[in-house]
């Protein structure tokens, strides 16, 4: 939302600033619409799988199932896109990688947060709508225990 500029109130002899909140135009951006354990909505399409995510590119099956299972290839596709910051969604809970692949991301000179995805699918948005470069990597089921009916 952006804001518009303040109003003098009259009437009252007091001068009251008042801010009104309008949508932003966001018809051009890739968004993440709604998120639960199973899926997420992007635009008008739901996703039960994994996927790559950037503001200006549909999203795109990423073929990772579990955060235990990533290795350096599974990053060769996203580390090729423009963006300064990737967020990788690990799923249904936070983990970091190993040191092997550390290094590798580290050698792409470029901002990696790693963080459930869930949080990721929020952040991806404020930072989308900032219009930063960002791009996102998030791993489904964001709940394990909801898909599994525990």
């Amino acid at each position: 939302m952006k804001p518009v500029t303040a109003r003098k109130r009259s009437g009252t002899g007091a001068t009251v600033n008042q801010m009104e909140l309008r949508p932003e135009n966001s018809e051009h951006l890739q968004l993440i619409r709604a998120y639960e354990a199973g899926s997420v909505q992007i635009g008008e399409s739901f996703y039960a799988s994994s996927f790559l995510l950037a503001p200006a590119r549909s999203p795109v099956e990423w073929q990772v199932e579990q955060f235990s299972q990533i290795n350096e290839s599974d990053f060769a596709e996203i580390l090729t896109l423009s963006w300064d910051v990737l967020l990788v969604g690990t799923g249904d809970q936070h983990y970091l990688p190993d040191l092997r692949l550390q290094r590798m991301l580290a050698r792409a000179g470029r901002g990696i947060d790693f963080m459930s995805s869930r949080s990721a699918c929020a952040t991806y948005n404020l930072l989308a709508l900032d219009g930063r470069a960002v791009a996102a990597a998030i791993i489904l089921p964001l709940r394990a225990s909801a898909v599994t009916g525990r």
